[in-house]
C-alpha cells in the first residue's frame, strides 16, 4: 500500500512538470539550459527517536531549464544530485552506523527575480523552489524516502553573448522532514525509525554553463 502511494505521489509531481513545462514555455521570450555543478556541506541533525544522523558534504551536480517571459522574471525546472554518506548514532545504545552510502536528490519548481546590472550583460537573482526531496540509498536494508522540500537562493548571471553565460549561486536546500523513517536504523538491537521533527537545510554553492535559446 505505501509502495503504491508513493508511486502515485511521484507520478503526480512528474504530471504536473510536464503540464507546467509545456505552459511556461509557450510564454516564454527565451529559454535557458543550465547544467550546474557545485558543492553541499554537510548536515547534522538528532532525531525524535534519540538518533543523531550526520549527512556528509559532496559534490552536487545536475540541471535546469529557466523560462523568462520577460528580462525581470524566471519560471525554474530544476534537478540536482549530492552523493554523500549517511552516519547514524543511537543515543539510547551507543551504537553507530557509519558510511551507508546516500544520495539527495532534489527536484523543483520555481520562481526567481532577475535584477539588471549596468548594460544588462549581468543579472543579480534571487528565487525560492518548491518540489520533492529524496534521500535514495543503495545499502540492503535501508529504504528510501521522498518528501516536501523548498529551497531559497541567490547569485548573479554573466552573458558574454547573447546565448551563452554564467550561472554562480548559493542557496539552502529545506528537505521537510524527508529523513523522517528514511532508514529503519536497528543499532542495539531497537529496530527503531528515524524520524527527525524539525526542517533540515542543506547550504550549497553551484556555478554552470547556460545556453540560452530565444523565442522565435
Amino acid at each position: 500500500m505505501q509502495s503504491s502511494i508513493r508511486f502515485i505521489s511521484k507520478f503526480t509531481f512528474i504530471l504536473l512538470f510536464f503540464v507546467s513545462f509545456i505552459s511556461v514555455r509557450l510564454m516564454a521570450q527565451s529559454t535557458e539550459l543550465t547544467g550546474i555543478a557545485g558543492y553541499t556541506l554537510a548536515e547534522t541533525f538528532t532525531t525524535t527517536d534519540a538518533y543523531e544522523v550526520r549527512i556528509s558534504d559532496g559534490f552536487t551536480y545536475g540541471g535546469n531549464l529557466c523560462f523568462n517571459p520577460n528580462e525581470f522574471y524566471s519560471i525554474v525546472l530544476q534537478y540536482t544530485r549530492q552523493d554523500a554518506e549517511a552516519d547514524v548514532y543511537d543515543y539510547i545504545y551507543g551504537g553507530y552506523k557509519n558510511g551507508i552510502p546516500v544520495s539527495v536528490n532534489n527536484i523543483m519548481i520555481g520562481g526567481e527575480r532577475n535584477q539588471p546590472i549596468g548594460s544588462g550583460k549581468a543579472y543579480g537573482f534571487g528565487g525560492i523552489n518548491l518540489g520533492t526531496a529524496g534521500l535514495v540509498t543503495s545499502e540492503s536494508g535501508y529504504s528510501d524516502r521522498w518528501k516536501f522540500a523548498f529551497d531559497i537562493h541567490a547569485g548573479f548571471k554573466i552573458y558574454p553573448s547573447d546565448r551563452v553565460g554564467i550561472r554562480l549561486q548559493a542557496g539552502i536546500n529545506f528537505p521537510v522532514q524527508y529523513f523522517g523513517a528514511a532508514f529503519t536504523v536497528g543499532t542495539g538491537g531497537s529496530g527503531a525509525g528515524v524520524s527527525a521533527t524539525s526542517t533540515i537545510t542543506q547550504v550549497n554553492f553551484l556555478g554552470g554553463l547556460i545556453i540560452r535559446f530565444p523565442s522565435k
